[in-house]
């Protein structure tokens, strides 16, 4: 896990305890992304998907799958999906029945995939709000 103190002297900008909180750490990283600093946006979003910040962990499987910022690992992208898609995260329970759809980085499983996009129709709609998460 990445320490508080690493985190302040990779990113110096992130000055006060807003910008330290599980979700000022993911918004600054949405920040990055929007400027093409994946490298960096992926360790903000590492940093919190360890410490249980839900979209986060969707973002780290998401950077993996695309490979923004980190190598492709489609294992890992998988792990990270379905651990915030467990954790009730609406938009990764969405990815995670694509994968299950497609078969992808797991067995191609059309009842488990449909088992996955009911839960995030329980939630409003099959689609995430964006293409990101």
């Amino acid at each position: 896990m990445v320490s508080l103190r690493s985190i302040r002297q990779l990113f110096p900008f992130l000055h006060d305890d807003n910008d330290l909180s599980l979700d000022g750490i993911y918004e600054k990283a949405n920040g990055l992304v929007k400027k093409n600093k994946f490298r960096e946006a992926f360790l903000l979003y590492l940093q919190a998907a360890e410490q249980g910040h839900v979209k986060a962990e969707c973002k780290v499987g998401l950077c993996y799958r695309k490979h923004l910022g980190v190598a492709y690992d489609i294992d890992e992208a998988v792990r990270w999906v379905r651990l915030s898609a467990v954790h009730g995260y609406a938009a990764a329970q969405y990815h995670l029945g694509t994968y299950y759809h497609r078969g992808l980085g797991v067995h191609k499983d059309i009842r488990e995939a449909l088992e996955w996009y009911a839960r995030r129709l329980t939630k409003g709609t099959l689609l995430p709000s964006t293409t990101w998460a």
